[in-house]
């Protein structure tokens, strides 16, 4: 991330925004902490913290107000009073959102410049302050840079008559308090983790209460799933992928060096191939379906093969099998979409030749423990 007051600009290290995380005093879940001037925002964001499961809850309570939209590539829409290309070339080949909020507290409304973009959906802003003869000057630059991406944001946020800068990570954040000049003066850190998880299930089949157990097992929703979670040693046969015949390149170069797990997906007595990689925090883990056709195994598309199939999206951290009761059960588990950071779900599928049945869901949650570091600095983040 980059932070520019005015026309000075200076580079915030990448593994800053990691040391948020660490060694953090004073506690918002009852230790006592020095109080804060302008109306303790620290707090009041810890409790927000607290409860949020996602940036979007806390920036639905900011102070901005949307203008519309700006295109560069366009030509401005008629009765715009704001900046444009024209004058800021760098908010040439983004697409902005565009709202006003007074950042500096002195009174005037200041406009903000907003794009995300990239793989990565890396967030760039830019605040814009009215200049007493006419036009615009930049007030603060927030520039992605790898690091306010992934669900990462820059927020407002307003309290005890005053707006403050929130720069929010999933896992930690810092409040600020921006001044006229453009110097932003950090008030406090905020880190969260989740607590130990609580096991819940919709349903009250066998299988569900299995996984239930094993949901009970594995790692926490802070920690990064590297590899597949395992599956039931009584439903699957790992096997390297060298001792079968594979009907297709492309895959067998993809998941060279992974093991295949032979396993009846469907209940009717032949076992499929299943493969599994990890493909990175994004995507996730990735799984191919293969059929024997006798001599040599080839892919399907298990969507089609087996409709109700679980999409790809729904099996982020793994895709288990479960044999309960004679039969084998599919188990995609990902992260809650509603809270991704703090809960994991498990849907349960019973696949036969006709297509795949979900039969219930399981879920991993926890609630946020936040601390507050209240070690003021002039340095923003």
């Amino acid at each position: 991330m980059s932070f520019m007051p005015l026309s000075r600009r200076v580079s915030l290290p990448l593994a800053l925004s990691l040391a948020l995380a660490f060694g953090l005093a004073g506690d918002a879940n009852g230790q006592k902490a020095p109080q804060e001037a302008d109306g303790d925002i620290c707090q009041h964001t810890a409790a927000l913290l607290g409860s949020a499961s996602t940036f979007k809850q806390l920036d639905s309570a900011s102070p901005e107000r949307p203008v519309g939209a700006y295109e560069p590539s366009r030509a401005a829409p008629p009765g715009w009073s704001y900046p444009t290309v024209q004058d800021f070339p760098n908010l040439k080949g983004l697409a902005w959102r565009v709202s006003l909020v007074d950042l500096d507290n002195d009174g005037v409304d200041d406009v903000r410049f907003t794009a995300v973009a990239g793989t990565a959906s890396c967030e760039t802003s830019y605040f814009f302050k009215r200049r007493a003869g006419g036009g615009y000057g930049v007030l603060l630059h927030l520039s992605g840079e790898a690091t306010i991406c992934s669900g990462d944001a820059i927020l407002t946020l307003r309290h005890a008559g005053k707006n403050f800068l929130l720069w929010y990570g999933a896992f930690s954040a810092s409040v600020n308090l921006v001044e006229p000049d453009g110097k932003a003066r950090r008030l406090c850190r905020i880190a969260r983790q989740p607590g130990p998880a609580q096991v819940t299930s919709t349903c009250r089949e066998p299988v569900c209460r299995a996984v239930a157990r094993d949901a009970r097992g594995w790692p926490s929703v802070r920690e990064e799933v590297t590899e597949p979670l395992s599956s039931d040693a009584a439903a699957v046969r790992e096997v390297p992928l060298a001792s079968l015949q594979i009907g297709d390149a492309e895959i067998l170069n993809l998941y060279r060096g992974h093991p295949g797990l032979l396993v009846d997906v469907d209940n009717d007595g032949k076992r499929e191939l299943v493969l599994m990689q990890w493909f990175g925090p994004r995507w996730g883990i990735r799984h191919e379906v293969l059929e024997n056709d006798g001599t040599v195994f080839r892919p399907v598309d298990p969507r089609k093969r087996w409709p109700g199939w679980p999409e790809y999206s729904g099996a982020r951290e793994g895709l288990l099998f479960k044999r309960t009761g004679g039969k084998t059960y599919v188990v995609a588990v990902t992260p809650s979409p509603v809270g991704p950071h703090q809960a994991r779900v498990a849907r349960i599928y019973l696949a036969d030749r006709s297509g795949a049945r979900k039969v219930g869901e399981v879920e991993t949650k926890a609630d946020w423990k936040v601390s507050i570091d209240r070690q003021p600095s002039d340095r923003p983040w």
